[in-house]
């Protein structure tokens, strides 16, 4: 499991960004697998950062597959997200050379 941790704003407010808090390591697939499971009724993307890479989800399915296998089995350094009105964007930042 994972929870997300609110880092701004301070006040009452729909739109909320901040950081992803892992109770253990995941992999970007089990990320993204699990995030399907948990907010399925969410739209948005999931970017990975330092690259080209994103996949958009909505309704707890992926609309496109643009990660390659290598990518999905890389593990999770951290995770940023921002979220608001029924979407959330997550930033995955992956370790180098996994």
């Amino acid at each position: 499991m994972f929870e997300l941790i609110r880092v701004f704003p301070n006040h009452a407010s729909p739109y909320v960004g901040g950081y992803v808090d892992f109770d253990k390591q995941y992999t970007v697939g089990e990320f993204i697998e699990e995030t399907l499971k948990k907010y399925p009724a969410i739209s948005g993307s999931f970017v990975i950062d330092a690259t080209s890479l994103v996949a958009y989800y909505r309704k707890g399915k992926l609309l496109n597959k643009e990660f390659p296998e290598r990518i999905l089995r890389a593990r999770i350094a951290a995770v940023s997200f921002y979220t608001g009105r029924n979407k959330a964007d997550y930033v995955i930042t992956k370790f180098d050379g996994k």
